[in-house]
């Protein structure tokens, strides 16, 4: 065997250009958990120590880190998205109510009532529907001199 040849078969041998990438496999399985509690690629970026281009090739070199961001950060949505429709349209779930009379504590089970907020309906259906729902007044004219007001899409 060549000495070039032992060289290349070396374990020390480099391959390629640059620096071998620090990804590995267990990361698909890390990165889907940090996504479905909230993580942003920053976020992510830092956690692995690497810069955001670089998260940015994995999720082109390595379909399978991708999918697992993917498949972490829609269950983080999902997980907002069902907190926002509850507190759009009111919720309630069980609670505890701790007491302390006279050196006896006292655990009532109690059902705690949250009533609808308006400002997260008012989100939500913008959101939903934007035409119905919009801010934006148009006021329009036309070539007869008729003026028409568009609120929120309705005339």
């Amino acid at each position: 065997m060549t000495s070039e040849a032992m060289a290349k078969d070396s374990p020390t041998a480099k391959r390629g250009r640059g620096r071998q990438s620090k990804f590995t496999a267990v990361m698909s399985k890390e990165v889907k958990f940090l996504a479905e509690k909230g993580c942003t690629d920053a976020d992510l970026a830092e956690f692995f120590a690497v810069s955001e281009s670089t998260l940015n090739n994995w999720k082109i070199s390595h379909p399978e880190f991708f999918e697992a961001m993917k498949e972490g950060k829609a269950v983080a949505d999902a997980k907002v998205e069902r907190s926002l429709f509850e507190k759009a349209t009111g919720f309630s779930h069980p609670d505890s109510h701790v007491s302390n009379f006279q050196g006896t504590v006292t655990v009532t089970p109690v059902v705690k009532h949250y009533p609808p907020d308006t400002t997260a309906c008012i989100f939500w259906l913008k959101n939903r529907k934007p035409q119905e729902w919009r801010d934006k007044t148009d006021v329009q004219a036309t070539h007869t001199g008729e003026v028409k007001i568009v609120i929120g899409g309705n005339v």
